[in-house]
């Protein structure tokens, strides 16, 4: 069972096993693919607030973006 309220937290990795959380909203107002579109372009714009023309870190696999060895702060 699906604890309410669920929370979703968007952001992007800025390296290898470093994510860097940006904006969150409920889960009961991402009803639709706007709604979504609409939080991702929030998180977007917030990722070029804080680190200007660099791009979020890119991978092709899981892998790539955590490496199985990390403490969870």
């Amino acid at each position: 069972i699906a604890p309410k309220p669920g929370i979703r937290c968007f952001g992007s990795f800025a390296e290898r096993d470093t994510f860097v959380g940006l904006t969150w909203d409920y889960r009961e107002n991402l009803e639709g693919r706007d709604d979504w579109a609409a939080e991702i372009g929030r998180c977007k714009s917030e990722w070029q607030k804080l680190f200007g023309s660099e791009k979020p870190f890119k991978g092709e696999t899981l892998d790539d973006y955590l490496s199985g060895n990390f403490d969870a702060v």
